[in-house]
């Protein structure tokens, strides 16, 4: 329910005049300090509500109502439809009677694959949006750096750094993200995906969540460039034979036998056991060519 509430929230407030139309007033207030969260996350809370049990009619019929409004205010159909596999049906059954319903799934298609790695959208593909968020994100980018240019009043200022910190000029992109190339080695762990920018931002990271720091403990392994040799597989099987070198590897080669599926794509929500497997399932749908097409599409064969 929790979820639900938050993603009805967040279309209503992606669907106020100050959002739409969003001018210097509004940028001085806090009438679209929370924007940047929501334009990310809206998608996130409906799916997770999707993926519960229990839902109620009256629900069912707040949000076909909450997202024909949403759909009126942001949605266009002028850019190339995208492909809506079964499984995103599947995961959308709840809705599939709305009279958007058509309209609705290429929004949430649309807005789940803005999560993927920047480079992976091509130009075309940037400049045509099913939503009009980019659009959006531009101009309160814009307004918000031309304030700051123009020496503003110490009130404006303080309210300016209250409502979006003292770092005013960002990129205007948030959807999607730009490489990080710092990554938790735990599984299932949020930052294997998002990633750091630095090192010292994940060793940092480790200690603070997972307890364990580069100077030891259970700190994954990093292999030396300018050593040779391979390490020693210290870590071994207790179903078979095989030996690891690193504990993350084990633990992804013993899901093999529970059937343990911890990783969904992001775009059509098949599960995986590994979430390698998972990000080349995610490069499919965004295009990027990581490895070569005929591997690609013989992976999406068995997918």
């Amino acid at each position: 329910m929790v979820e639900l509430e938050l993603c009805l929230l967040s279309m209503a407030y992606l669907n106020f005049s100050a959002i739409c139309t969003p001018g210097r007033d509004a940028l001085i207030s806090d009438h679209i300090a929370f924007y940047d969260y929501v334009v990310a996350s809206w998608v996130h809370h409906l799916m997770a509500w999707l993926s519960e049990t229990g839902h109620d009619k009256s629900d069912i019929l707040e949000l076909e109502e909450t997202f024909g409004q949403f759909l009126d205010q942001h949605f266009s159909d002028e850019c190339r439809p995208s492909n809506v596999s079964n499984q995103m049906h599947e995961n959308l059954r709840l809705m599939k009677d709305f009279e958007s319903y058509d309209s609705l799934t290429q929004a949430i298609v649309w807005s789940r694959k803005q999560l993927l790695v920047a480079n992976s959208l091509k130009d075309d593909e940037d400049t045509q949006s099913q939503l009009d968020f980019p659009r959006i994100t531009q101009r309160i980018r814009s307004l918000l750096e031309d304030t700051a240019r123009a020496n503003p009043a110490p009130e404006i200022r303080a309210a300016l750094e209250l409502y979006y910190g003292r770092k005013w000029f960002r990129c205007p992109k948030i959807y999607s993200r730009h490489e990080r190339a710092y990554s938790c080695t735990f599984d299932g762990c949020r930052i294997a995906t998002i990633g750091c920018v630095s090192k010292k931002g994940l060793d940092k990271y480790l200690l603070e969540t997972h307890g364990v720091g580069g100077d030891g403990g259970d700190f994954p392994n990093v292999p030396n460039p300018n050593a040779t040799g391979k390490q020693p597989a210290t870590f071994q099987c207790t179903l078979c034979p095989k030996r690891f070198t690193r504990a993350h590897n084990l633990r992804s080669h013993l899901r093999t036998y529970t059937n343990e599926r911890l990783f969904f794509c992001t775009v059509c929500g098949k599960c995986f056991a590994r979430n390698h497997d998972r990000k080349t399932q995610e490069d499919i749908h965004s295009g990027e060519k990581r490895f070569s097409s005929a591997l690609l599409a013989q992976y999406a064969a068995l997918a």
